[in-house]
């Protein structure tokens, strides 16, 4: 990770979700994420857009998505980043009754000073980004 934000040229040029990380939390059904997200660029300048996260699954037999704004929990947290290096953005969400998750897909527009620079999509699997409570 500090080899990526102090060394870019080595990796990849542009922006990742670097990590994605889901725990359980006590009540049923419901998930904290968090995210890591990383600008890979050797002139480190504000980055800045928004997160548009949709949840594939199933539910009775059936293929099934949901936008994560619809499942987030009360107070709804803003899916939008501003930063030179890098940024976490945490959320929680409740998953439908009888909805099994599988992938993530996760994309945005990137905006640098105020000119969109790019695109950027990635999926993710359920089972890499869970984790277990301890």
């Amino acid at each position: 990770f500090y080899q990526r934000v102090m060394a870019p040229e080595k990796t990849q040029d542009g922006f990742i979700v670097q990590r994605m990380e889901i725990n359980p939390t006590v009540s049923e059904r419901n998930y904290a994420i968090k995210m890591m997200l990383l600008q890979h660029e050797d002139v480190k300048a504000v980055i800045k857009g928004k997160l548009s996260i949709q949840i594939f699954g199933s539910a009775q037999g059936k293929p099934v998505n949901f936008s994560i704004v619809g499942l987030q929990d009360d107070p709804k947290t803003s899916l939008s980043f501003a930063f030179k290096y890098f940024q976490v953005i945490e959320t929680s969400v409740t998953l439908p009754l009888g909805f099994t998750p599988e992938k993530f897909e996760i994309s945005t527009d990137i905006y640098k000073y105020n000119k969109k620079r790019g695109s950027y999509s990635t999926t993710i699997k359920w089972e890499e980004a869970f984790t277990e409570a301890e």
